[in-house]
């Protein structure tokens, strides 16, 4: 490991360390299949939120097309 890149690892456990999220660190994080990206301007994707997901499209009628929007 370069010295560049010993530097960079350590700041990021000292930002982990200080209880910044790892969705934050990455700059990304898996939800329904997608890999979004992740700021600290935006909400982290929950395993609950895929639950309640999986949930509401059980609610759906199966017999046509439907389209959901998630605001």
């Amino acid at each position: 490991m370069t010295q560049d890149e010993a530097s960079q690892f350590q700041a990021l456990c000292n930002r982990r360390r200080a209880g910044e999220p790892v969705a934050y660190l990455t700059g990304s994080r898996e939800f329904w299949g997608l890999m979004l990206s992740v700021t600290p301007d935006v909400l982290i994707p929950r395993p609950e939120t895929e639950t309640l997901v999986e949930f509401a499209l059980s609610k759906l009628p199966g017999d046509r097309a439907v389209r959901v929007l998630d605001l």
